[in-house]
């Protein structure tokens, strides 16, 4: 507390309305440093709706830029670090500065996993690797797949993923069809007949066709392309 009083009172002193005022204008017009610094722990109740409290009421005589506060492992605030690996936000645990309303979830961290890095940042997933990577860029581990909320809520549909064989870039792992935003284009009225190339060479090894791959258009039609193996 800064706020010192005007007149220190000994017995027998006569209270004037000059003294009075004095030292109640003294708390009226000097109210902050009645409380600041503070000898003690602000006690905010939490039953007790806080507002109007803007950011830059919070400062720190230790923090950087870009710092957030952050709960360490042993439950104390310090200001923390924001874009590095091993952010977790599932409960108020060591490194845990993002977390997820129960009214509104815009983002949800659950795995250790995710290591930010570069500049402009870059993020991996599932893996520490950063070869081959650029700021920006998102990296998944071998394993990870990119994946979509089904349409009940109830699970997730895997749309992208690496496959291990040869490096292949794997579309719906889950096997659900593949439905394509471009138009189908009407065939044309010349009259010319297009053919079908030869086997062999780095093409196919047989002339019977092996099956038919099914695509889904955009109005949301089954098309089937032929394919030989």
């Amino acid at each position: 507390m800064a706020l010192a009083r005007i007149k220190t009172w000994v017995a027998g002193d006569t209270l004037t309305a000059a003294d009075l005022n004095a030292e109640i204008n003294n708390l009226l017009n000097n109210p902050i440093s009645l409380i600041s610094p503070t000898t003690g722990a602000i006690n905010f109740q939490t039953s007790v709706l806080h507002t109007n409290l803007i950011p830059s009421a919070i400062s720190g005589t230790t923090g950087a830029a870009g710092q957030p506060l952050t709960l360490t492992g042993g439950g104390v605030t310090v200001w923390g670090n924001l874009l590095s690996s091993g952010i977790s936000a599932s409960s108020a645990g060591a490194g845990s500065f993002l977390t997820a309303s129960t009214a509104v979830t815009p983002l949800t961290l659950w795995s250790t996993s995710l290591t930010v890095f570069g500049t402009p940042q870059g993020i991996t997933i599932g893996t520490t690797l950063q070869t081959g990577l650029a700021g920006g860029d998102i990296g998944i581990g071998v394993t990870n797949a990119l994946r979509g909320v089904n349409n009940a809520g109830t699970n997730y549909v895997s749309l992208i993923a690496h496959s291990t064989n040869n490096d292949e870039v794997y579309l719906s792992p889950n096997g659900s069809a593949i439905r394509v935003g471009v138009a189908n284009t009407t065939m044309g009225s010349s009259g010319i007949t297009s053919t079908l190339g030869t086997i062999g060479g780095s093409g196919p090894a047989t002339a019977g066709q092996s099956a038919w791959l099914q695509i889904v258009s955009s109005t949301g039609g089954n098309f089937w392309i032929p394919i030989w193996q």
